[in-house]
């Protein structure tokens, strides 16, 4: 896979201190999301007693596919420009909401 920098504008990183948060459609390409999409296809019927049973959170340690998309290049630059260069991947959870589930804050 090919990989180019990504440098976000000074709007981009204006707009993600005013609002808290950045939209860029199309950032990741259908093949990059397809195993995260086949994970949680396959996890989001699965029902969990503790939060530490809950396939969707921390899924980084466990599906190596997931633990690449965070730690994409393209991705990682993008959070340097908003974060500085000092980055740790500590915790990842997948929201996966459901139409007419409960009310996600």
């Amino acid at each position: 896979m090919e990989y180019t920098t990504v440098r976000l504008t000074p709007e981009q990183v204006d707009q993600y201190r005013r609002d808290g948060f950045l939209t860029l459609p199309g950032f990741f390409s259908e093949a990059e999301l397809a195993p995260v999409e086949a994970y949680l296809a396959a996890n989001q019927d699965v029902s969990w007693e503790q939060k530490n049973d809950d396939p969707l959170r921390e899924a980084h340690y466990h599906h190596a596919p997931i633990y690449e998309v965070c730690t994409l290049p393209k991705l990682v630059d993008a959070m340097e420009g908003l974060l500085g260069p000092d980055l740790v991947l500590l915790y990842s959870h997948i929201m996966c909401k459901k139409p007419g589930g409960l009310r996600v804050a």
